[in-house]
């Protein structure tokens, strides 16, 4: 740039003396004359502004516009979602990294701490009766495709969506019991009305939780229809707006034609590119089809050896465990509905604890990078953190293979009688490219203390039906979970049963149910975390779930196309922010 800089100084130097040598040759005035006969008054450092501008040393350097990027669209290989959409309602948290380029919250996530930050409100208080949240709006934001300003009437409107009978969104049953109603106090000002103490709606509101939260034009919905096939027309107030999509394929945004509020992106274009393989998504980046992709850390040495460059979330917020599908106490019957699971005995729990080799697998599939988790839902960062966790750890769930097989001894079962269990092999990642190997690794682990594992293989979304209504198709069965919601909708989903009818979410005792419910109604903070410590206790001691890591969330760029992408990696779906995808220029 330097060089650049000096070539184009010395050019503006060579016309100025040749516009003297003209003047000189049509008669200019004496000055011009001494000028062109090898005088100093073009170029001296003393002569007026007016004459030496162009060429003098002190003049303000040329400013120059920043390149352009080297692509007009950059494309993100990741795999496919297992259900597309365009209506936030109509999708849940894990696949709500599709439509978060178009629409925007209440409340944003900082994209380097995880934190809560103002986006479409401005600030927002706990009023004095404890059971309502006073949100002041960001005045000015318009509606994509000109659908006018974002007020309080947007807000009620997408309220009122998201409890419409069929939505089916994760949270819209907890969504609906929790807030009564929406009241509009003015244009830029409105007030949730809850219907009992509620600690996670701030959360719930947030960016954090998937796409609860996307606000939605009542205007757009009005004149055009609520989107609910994948051609319908869509509106949000982001940075990027929706221009093209083939189910199956490709997801495309393209930038906003007006200064959006609160960010450019570098990129005129974003592609979301499904791309199930690992090895598709490698070969497409190595052969510049893609910008970034989303592969196992085996192959993460591959393609960095070939020039291109690994870039982490900026907050650790991944969590992979074990989830437990198997128990259900019903609240009325006061009963265990499948109390003859094998996963009812928490000596075969905990032997499946003592069965995985946790820093085997870090090194074989994180590279060492994976963070040790020792309790499924919570770590120094969140609430309710216990350090004796960490020194109880290796007794209570470390990695012993004869201490798993006599637990599985005292529990009645060996080489004539092996417990039986079944192992969910998920299609889609959720982030973590390597959970496919992870998953038949853990079964492997499993069989080599004894047990009779069978691997089925399922799309998540098949999950969700065999955990419905007594006596649950699922009851015997094992999950990689892999999810960064906070610690409350952690809890509901992952680990929970009383309260929650006609519904398996996970292991859970009455006792933990009891300990939730005082958790998400507590709003002191030091007592929650009293009760939060306490419900943690309950789920560490009976081995509720099996604990593996914390892991960062990555992908490999080209760095000839993209500079960096600073993203917090710790939200439910796991990429966000990429209008923060930066340009190499």
């Amino acid at each position: 740039m330097q060089g650049f800089l000096i070539r184009r100084r010395t050019w503006w130097m060579s016309m100025a003396l040749l516009a003297a040598l003209l003047l000189a040759a049509c008669g200019g005035d004496d000055d011009a004359t001494t000028a062109a006969s090898g005088g100093d008054a073009a170029v001296s450092p003393t002569a007026s502004p007016q004459d030496t501008t162009a060429v003098s040393p002190t003049a303000a350097p040329v400013m120059e516009e920043p390149a352009a990027p080297k692509v007009d669209r950059v494309i993100m290989a990741v795999t496919p979602p297992s259900s597309e959409f365009s209506a936030p309602r109509m999708g849940g948290q894990p696949q709500a990294f599709q439509v978060r380029p178009i629409y925007e919250y209440l409340i944003g996530i900082d994209a380097e701490t995880g934190g809560f930050v103002p986006e479409l409100a401005t600030e927002w208080n706990l009023e004095p009766d404890g059971l309502s949240f006073r949100f002041k709006l960001r005045e000015g934001v318009q509606w994509q495709r000109d659908f006018g300003e974002f007020t309080a009437e947007d807000v009620l409107f997408t309220h009122e969506q998201f409890i419409l009978e069929d939505s089916v969104h994760g949270q819209t049953t907890s969504y609906g019991e929790m807030v009564d109603s929406v009241e509009i106090v003015n244009d830029y000002e409105v007030v949730f009305r809850l219907g009992r103490p509620a600690a996670e709606f701030i959360t719930v509101m947030s960016a954090q939780q998937g796409n609860m939260g996307d606000q939605v034009s009542k205007a757009h919905h009005e004149a055009d229809g609520e989107p609910l096939n994948l051609d319908d027309s869509v509106v949000g107030t982001g940075p990027y707006q929706l221009l093209e999509r083939e189910q199956e394929r490709f997801l495309i945004f393209e930038r906003v034609p007006y200064e959006h509020w609160r960010i450019t992106p570098d990129f005129q274009e974003f592609e979301y590119r499904w791309l199930a393989e690992a090895s598709t998504r490698l070969a497409a980046l190595l052969a510049d089809e893609v910008h970034l992709a989303a592969i196992p850390k085996d192959n993460v040495a591959t393609a960095t050896g070939e020039g291109m460059k690994l870039v982490q979330g900026k907050v650790p917020g991944q969590r992979t465990f074990i989830r437990y599908y198997c128990c259900n106490f019903d609240g009325e019957s006061q009963a265990w509905t499948n109390p003859d699971s094998p996963l009812m005995d928490l000596r075969v729990r905990k032997a499946f604890s003592k069965a995985v080799d946790r820093p085997q697998l870090n090194e074989a599939y994180f590279g060492g990078a994976a963070v040790p988790m020792y309790n499924a839902h919570q770590n120094p960062s969140r609430e309710g953190w216990d350090a004796t966790w960490v020194s109880r750890f290796p007794d209570e769930y470390g990695y012993d293979p004869a201490a798993a097989r006599a637990l599985l001894a005292e529990a009645g079962f060996g080489p004539n009688n092996p417990v039986e269990v079944n192992l969910f092999v998920i299609r889609e990642t959720r982030g973590i490219p390597a959970s496919l190997d992870l998953t038949e690794a853990v079964g492997g682990y499993l069989s080599d203390v004894g047990a009779n594992v069978k691997l089925i293989s399922i799309e998540r979304g098949g999950i969700s039906p065999g955990t419905r209504n007594p006596p649950f198709e699922f009851n015997n069965h094992l999950n990689l979970d892999i999810t960064s919601s906070d610690l409350f909708i952690a809890i509901r989903v992952k680990n929970s049963g009383t309260g929650q009818p006609g519904r398996l979410y996970g292991f859970a005792t009455p006792e933990m149910d009891d300990a939730y419910f005082r958790l998400i109604s507590e709003v002191d903070d030091v007592r929650r975390n009293e009760i939060a410590r306490e419900w943690g206790n309950l789920h560490y001691d009976l081995h509720a779930s099996n604990p593996l890591f914390w892991v960062p969330a990555e992908i490999v760029v080209n760095p000839e196309i993209v500079s960096d992408y600073v993203w917090p990696g710790a939200f439910t779906g796991t990429w966000s922010h990429v209008h923060n995808i930066t340009a190499t220029r």
